[in-house]
């Protein structure tokens, strides 16, 4: 396991590894209860056909084998126990005492009724394949087994092999045997057990990397689930299109990844001389869950400010935007721009303050483009005391149009790795016909998503504000003002 696994992934990686040590467990123990019970089959039908091969071999391999299928069966038959508490320590010394049990069972009785009665059995349990003995080579291949079956570590697979190199090597030692021949011995028997211990080590690996492309696709499903529940979350916080009344709003959204940090905020007051349309565009560094995260936190504050004061000029809002990041965000280098503004249909103005924000155009019913521009600092740069908002007044009458955008459309890269640019945004507006006036902002994504080369690479809003041509038109000033 990486250290970059988390506590949960690695219990989930115990759990279903202990379960698919169970299941294997069950698999291996009734794999071999079957092979003794038809040895034990086998060897019944032959003394049947042949009594006269009944003999003190007969008797001892029967108690071997019926031993030996006795065990291996009641670990089958309490694995499959619900009731049974299998833990992946206890599984694993369950195999262990299985294995040294038949290298007891394959060795022991032989030497005792050699001892005994000198019978040839000695000669069948002591014959050696090269310099092994058969004992040896049968655990061997039950722990070869094992280790086919069982996904177990190979420090775990080792466990019930030490206690047999043990036995062996001091049998080895009191053999009347030359010191070469006891030393070569020993080293043929450590290295007998190696295949086992390799099959583990694969098996062992196997079941990691398919356990880490499962889970990481199960949790790649879950996550993109959970995404998309948080996208649909994500853009219910955005306004709905405004197309009634002395002012209309729509907005394009494009974020690079499912959610984003881009977002916007609007406040509409209607009522007897007090119509109008406040709108905040914020755009947080950074993208993903981390900016989404952020911004739903502003979104709440923005819904608190304008709660309170719903005449709140962009100034203010600017300013108490600033003095949130300042406080609660900019320790984790997290800053956002923000262009605040306040549409009042009746006097003819707009109000504007922008921190940091890409500058926003007014393309007027005549043609003429006004821009803009920051007039202060990006939010949580720095405390409130030095903070200026420096709102600003502008005309904006009937037929005429706001197009507002965050970074993601200027800076976007064509095929030679040019950007768009402010000034080509300018262009855009400027260039764009009066027919197609209430479509600005439309007009405006389809130049950046033309110039773009590849994916997304930043999200993109494209916010358009307008005054419909049959309001009422006050004198034209074409002045700006500050506040």
């Amino acid at each position: 396991m990486t250290s970059t696994l988390t506590s949960d992934f690695r219990n989930e990686y115990e759990t279903s590894r202990q379960v698919f040590l169970r299941r294997r467990v069950l698999w291996f123990t009734g794999l071999i209860a079957g092979f003794f019970a038809f040895l034990l089959l086998w060897q019944t039908i032959w003394a049947a056909v042949d009594p006269s091969d009944i003999g003190r071999l007969f008797w001892i391999k029967l108690v071997v084998r019926s031993t030996n299928l006795a065990l291996y069966g009641a670990a089958f038959i309490y694995g499959m126990s619900r009731k049974a508490i299998l833990t992946r320590r206890r599984m694993v010394w369950i195999i262990t005492g299985l294995i040294l049990t038949t290298a007891f069972l394959l060795y022991v009785p032989a030497q005792v009724v050699t001892a005994l009665f000198n019978d040839a059995f000695f000669k069948e349990s002591s014959s050696t394949i090269g310099s092994l003995p058969v004992w040896l080579t049968q655990v061997m291949l039950l722990h070869i087994v094992a280790s086919l079956f069982i996904p177990w570590t190979p420090r775990e697979s080792l466990v019930p092999i030490l206690p047999v190199l043990v036995v062996n090597a001091i049998m080895l030692l009191f053999k009347n045997e030359s010191f070469l021949m006891v030393i070569l011995g020993i080293v043929l028997s450590n290295v007998i057990f190696l295949p086992g211990m390799g099959i583990a080590w694969w098996r062992q690996s196997r079941f990691h990397s398919r356990f880490h492309y499962s889970m990481l696709r199960g949790r790649y499903t879950q996550m993109k689930r959970e995404l998309t529940d948080a996208q649909r979350i994500h853009e219910a916080l955005f306004p709905k299109p405004i197309v009634d009344g002395a002012v209309h709003f729509d907005y394009l959204y494009e974020p690079m990844r499912q959610i984003g940090g881009d977002f916007l905020y609007t406040h509409r007051r209607q009522g007897e001389g007090a119509e109008g349309l406040s709108v905040v565009i914020i755009d947080v560094t950074g993208h993903g869950i981390p900016a989404a995260l952020t911004v739903n936190r502003l979104h709440g504050e923005l819904q608190r400010l304008f709660g309170e004061k719903p005449t709140l000029n962009p100034g203010e809002a600017l300013d108490a935007i600033n003095r949130y990041v300042y406080l609660t965000m900019a320790e984790h280098s997290v800053f956002a721009t923000a262009l605040c503004l306040r549409v009042n249909p009746g006097e003819g103005t707009l109000e504007y303050a922008n921190g940091g924000h890409p500058p926003a155009f007014i393309r007027t019913i005549d043609g003429r483009v006004d821009q803009l521009d920051s007039t202060t600092f990006m939010p949580g740069v720095v405390h409130d005391d030095v903070f200026a908002p420096g709102q600003r007044s502008v005309r904006f009458e009937p037929g005429d149009a706001l197009v507002a955008y965050t970074d993601g459309a200027n800076e976007v890269i064509n095929s030679t790795g040019r950007m768009l640019c402010i000034e080509g945004i300018r262009r855009v507006v400027a260039s764009s016909s009066k027919d197609v006036q209430e479509n600005l902002g439309r007009v405006v994504l389809e130049a950046v998503d033309a110039h773009r080369h590849g994916p997304i690479q930043d999200d993109t809003l494209i916010v358009e504000i307008r005054r419909p041509i049959n309001q009422p038109t006050p004198q034209r000033s074409d002045t700006l003002s500050a506040v």
